[in-house]
């Protein structure tokens, strides 16, 4: 452990609900050094990365398309899905700061699943989009949601804030800042529309 008073990095999303001009709800997923993959650092690399522009109409996907593409990026993580994603041939995918998409470019969670031997499912979550900049964002517990059993008694995942952004009608980077396990976001378990 560091030093007590050591300046110690951290990475952050927010969300903020804004209603009639006024802030609602806050919600912030915080990672530190402890938790899954943490690289601080490394995040500063992936600065030249462009979330900000704002696409030409013509080149735009609708809401629907990128809350689809986010959606089913994590229904892939099922054994036996039935929907797909529209990748990029080169898509690249940084998890709290690691880049964990291999030479190939990879950013299909089909091939962790078969690396893993993984079954994930996932609690629920909540979607937004921007449809100016190709964005789709989307705060939840990864592997949430799931059994309690011996190796997670608890059936808690990773408090999860995953960002795609689509251009041409397909996704080609994916930024993720992953926190410590939880057992819910908090919110009601509703369906997921």
């Amino acid at each position: 452990m560091p030093e007590e008073g050591t300046v110690r990095p951290i990475l952050f999303a927010t969300r903020l609900k804004v209603e009639n001009g006024k802030i609602t709800e806050i919600e912030t997923i915080i990672a530190r050094e402890r938790d899954f993959a943490f690289n601080a650092k490394s995040v500063l690399e992936t600065k030249d990365q462009d979330w900000e522009t704002i696409l030409p109409p013509e080149e735009r996907a609708t809401r629907k398309e990128l809350a689809d593409a986010a959606n089913n990026y994590f229904a892939l993580f099922a054994e036996g899905a039935t929907v797909s994603v529209p990748f990029a041939e080169v898509c690249d995918r940084w998890e709290n700061g690691m880049q964990t998409t291999a030479r190939d470019h990879d950013c299909s969670p089909v091939t962790f699943r078969k690396q893993t031997n993984s079954n994930l499912n996932h609690g629920p979550r909540r979607v937004w989009v921007d449809t100016e900049k190709g964005i789709s964002i989307a705060f939840m517990v990864f592997g949430g949601g799931a059994t309690a059993n011996e190796e997670n008694p608890t059936g808690s995942g990773l408090v999860d804030c995953h960002m795609f952004r689509m251009r041409d009608g397909k996704v080609d980077l994916i930024q993720s800042f992953i926190g410590p396990r939880a057992a819910s976001m908090g919110w009601p378990l509703e369906p997921i529309e």
